[in-house]
Formats: C-alpha cells, structure tokens, sequence
C-alpha cells in the first residue's frame, strides 16, 4: 500500500490508468491494482517502458525505482516521444511477498499455448523431490540424495534447467507456468493494445 501511495504521489501532473484485479486481494483484504502513468505525447511513435513486480517481491526494488526517477523528474521524454511506467504487474506477489500470482503461477511463464503447454519430462521425474510434501528431515535427506543423483549424472546446468525452466503439471510446484491466461497478462495485453498500438520503437 505504501508502495502505491507513494508512485501515485509521484505521478501528479501526469495520466494515470488504474485497473483492478477482479478477485485477488491483499492481506489487509482490500483491492489490489495495476496502475500505469503515461507521459509526453500520446501518440509518440518512440516509446520506453518500465515496468515493476513481474515477480511481485522484486516489486518494493523495482517500485522504488520508478517511484525515484518520478520524484526526481528524469523521466522527461524528448519531443515525440514518451515514458510509460507500469507499477506491479502482479500486484497479488507484490502485497502477499510471494514471486507467483494468485494461481500459484510464474508470470514470465504465463504466456503459451495452454492447450499445449511446454513438457518438462526432467521436473516430472524429480518434482516430488523439488516440491517435497513432507518436510521432517529424513523426507527431506532423501529429496536431497535424488537430486544430487541427478545433477551427478546430467550435471549442474540440466538439474538448474529442469527445476527453473517452467512447468504446466504441478500447481503447487515451483515455476509453475498457470492453467491459463492469468490478470496480469491479460491487463499488459490491454495496456500494450490501448497505449502502444501505434509505436514504431519500444524499449
């Protein structure tokens, strides 16, 4: 809430655009919200994009970043030309500090074809020890011991690559990609159709 407060403070004077998750809430059980300032010329054909809180925690390093370049007025855009800063992407991983949304999912592994999503046949063969659902210790020696057995046998990189690549199986594993289009992607679809469907140049 702070974080908002404080990039809707430094937004005066500029366009701001708020949308609202329709079922998600924060802890305080109020709203959660995607807001967007827009400045310069509206119809510039040279935009540069900043966005915070793909990953909702990494939201309180990113939101102090464009909250500061807003305070400090070093996002005037030359003539022909405008600044759009995007803050909390996934505003549910912001307010709950959790890097997924509501759905448990990865938004940077969100946008796929969910009728035939990615395979990832590594983290199905290790996703008990990944995920483990018992954590007393012995449960937790043995997902070791599986683990290192395969990094032992296909190396560090393939263990890393099948843990992190993204998955569409295991809903309350790790980098899970969703079922379907979540509200944030679906909100950046919207503000990329309403805001930069004439842009030549984005950065």
């Amino acid at each position: 809430r702070a974080a908002r407060h404080a990039f809707l403070k430094a937004s005066e004077g500029f366009d701001i655009t708020t949308r609202v998750h329709p079922s998600a809430m924060g802890p305080d059980g109020k709203p959660l919200f995607m807001d967007v300032t827009e400045i310069g010329d509206r119809k510039a054909k040279t935009v540069l994009l900043l966005m915070s809180a793909t990953h909702g925690a990494e939201g309180y390093f990113g939101s102090g970043i464009e909250t500061g370049l807003l305070r400090e007025g070093m996002l005037t855009p030359p003539k022909g030309s405008k600044v759009l800063v995007l803050h909390a992407v996934n505003p549910y991983g912001f307010a709950w500090d959790r890097r997924v949304n509501e759905d448990n999912a990865d938004i940077n592994r969100n946008s796929v074809d969910f009728a035939d999503p990615p395979k990832n046949t590594a983290y199905d063969k290790l996703a008990a020890a990944i995920s483990p659902r018992d954590i007393a210790p012995a449960a937790m020696t043995a997902a070791n011991v599986k683990l290192i057995e395969y990094l032992k046998e296909h190396g560090a990189f393939a263990l890393q690559e099948a843990i992190s690549k993204g998955q569409y199986k295991y809903r309350d594993g790790v980098y899970y990609g969703g079922a379907r289009e979540a509200w944030s992607l679906k909100m950046l679809k919207d503000v990329f159709a309403e805001v930069l469907g004439g842009v030549k140049k984005l950065t």
